[in-house]
């Protein structure tokens, strides 16, 4: 769209349109994967709450049941 792009008027202003053109882009993609390390940390580390040996103590939620209605 010409509405928003930049005019480069002069020698300096290419550099400088270059830096903006690169810069807002590894900004995101920094911003995003900043983002993505910080829920893996969170969630690491909330799941080292859990005691795996309780897992198997835990009351059954669902029965599979075969085409007879019987339990598997």
């Amino acid at each position: 769209m010409k509405l928003f792009r930049r005019k480069s008027s002069g020698n300096g202003k290419k550099k400088s349109s270059r830096l903006w053109r690169w810069g807002w882009k590894i900004s995101l993609v920094t911003l995003v994967g900043g983002g993505a390390l910080g829920v893996l940390i969170f969630y690491s580390a909330w799941a080292h709450t859990f005691d795996m040996k309780k897992v198997g103590e835990m009351p059954e939620r669902n029965t599979v049941l075969d085409v007879d209605r019987k339990d598997l």
